[in-house]
């Protein structure tokens, strides 16, 4: 599809080529665990950690490590006998092709041989998929982003698909078989350069497929990014964020009366497409904080006009955006759910603060069940990787003079009930 949107028929249309050329059944529209896109870990689409009823996931400085619950051992994922894995001694800053392609190919935990942060992880259907963004791939070039399958007892990895070196991926998540990603591009206009985004589909069994393109920004537009990828049971969600500033330049001053930012719902099954709105939203209102609770969205809007909220109503409504209704007239404005627990925190003021973040946390009948502490983060913040139940696993990045640190935090969130006000109980598994 060449035709580049900005109207919502457009992506009805689009989304419409999607189901068929994916070929998507109607499943439940509930979560599935193991198939389904993991939303409550870290991240709008893919995450540095992934959960599963038998332990965790995690991906740090370029390496898959894997945790069995109840253990504090992390363990590379890789099972080659004779591997040093993350041991392997340091390559120099300035290294070859050959270096580099030699330390992805020894050991089967390596997804990054240059070591950075970037790279994320989605598990679906017994594999855990792995997109680095800036890969070096031998005879193919250099900086491309490139996405890796791995089998869960490191037996295996192998990549299985790779982008030219003048594409980034900004987003992407896999759901029940889907791959689904976003291509940033730029390309020049005239009156300078556009960035260009694009959100695509392609089985995540068939990369050797053509992907279909769901739609494709308007050059007219001024686009920040595409984004937030979420999807859970049969339906997918996104964001738009651009200005449409038309034949008036755009300003700093005038760039609020031109944002275009817009939460769009697509329905696999029946094929429909429509915008999550709120009752009574101005131009300067926009929806955030999408989540999902007891098989139905939550979010709350955002005022452009009034950007020191710190309270505000919590929606909810049907996954299609339709019968929306307020939860609770005045809650804290951050939010994150579990599947277990929806929790509203304060993370964002008691940051700027330097002060540790309280959690209301209710249960699935809207009973506040507990309230508790999380300490103080300056590198990363717990309350942003709440994780899975009944663990949460949140990877704690920390620097020591030149060297780079990082540990596995995690809390035991059975005992959600029990704090009445007072701080979790934070442990460290350290690599």
């Amino acid at each position: 599809m060449k035709k580049r949107a900005s109207t919502l028929s457009f992506f009805v249309l689009a989304f419409v080529l999607l189901l068929y050329s994916c070929g998507t059944q109607a499943l439940p529209n509930s979560y599935i665990p193991n198939s389904d896109h993991q939303y409550m870990q870290v991240g709008s689409g893919a995450a540095t950690v992934q959960q599963t009823e038998d332990g965790c996931y995690v991906i740090r400085n370029g390496y898959l490590y894997y945790i069995e619950e109840g253990t504090d051992i992390l363990l590379p994922l890789c099972s080659k006998a004779d591997c040093l894995h993350d041991k392997e001694a340091k390559i120099p800053l300035l290294h070859t092709k050959k270096e580099e392609q030699e330390r992805l190919d020894k050991c089967n935990a390596c997804v990054d041989a240059m070591e950075m942060d970037d790279a994320t992880i989605c598990y679906s259907d017994g594999y855990l998929y792995c997109l680095n963004p800036i890969a070096r791939i031998e005879g193919i070039g250099y900086m491309l982003p490139a996405l890796y399958r791995c089998a869960p007892d490191g037996s295996q990895k192998e990549l299985i698909r790779y982008w030219s070196e003048d594409v980034q991926i900004m987003d992407w998540c896999v759901h029940r078989g889907v791959l689904y990603y976003v291509e940033q591009k730029f390309a020049s206009a005239k009156d300078g350069v556009r960035r260009m985004c694009s959100l695509y589909a392609i089985p995540i069994k068939g990369m050797n497929h053509r992907p279909d393109v769901i739609f494709e920004t308007e050059e007219t537009l001024e686009v920040m990014t595409l984004n937030r990828l979420a999807c859970y049971g049969g339906y997918l969600y996104c964001t738009l964020i651009a200005y449409a500033s038309g034949n008036e330049p755009l300003t700093e001053e005038n760039a609020i009366e031109h944002l275009y930012r817009k939460t769009f719902v697509y329905n696999i099954s029946d094929r429909q497409i429509g915008e999550i709105k709120a009752p009574g939203m101005t131009k300067y209102q926009v929806i955030q904080g999408l989540d999902f609770w007891q098989d139905r969205i939550i979010f709350n809007v955002y005022d452009y006009m009034n950007k020191d909220q710190e309270c505000a109503p919590l929606y909810i409504a049907d996954l299609d955006g339709s019968d929306v209704q307020v939860l609770i007239e005045d809650a804290p404005v951050q939010h994150e759910t579990d599947g277990q627990y929806l929790y509203l925190f304060d993370l964002h003021t008691s940051y700027r603060n330097g002060e540790d973040s309280t959690y209301w946390t209710y249960n699935s009948d809207m009973e506040l069940v507990d309230t508790f502490q999380v300490p103080f983060d300056s590198n990363y913040g717990y309350g942003r990787a709440l994780g899975g139940y009944p663990q949460a696993y949140i990877p704690i990045r920390t620097i020591q003079g030149e060297e780079r640190m990082w540990s596995l935090a995690y809390w035991d969130k059975s005992k959600i009930g029990t704090y009445n006000g007072g701080m979790i109980e934070v442990e460290y598994i350290t690599r």
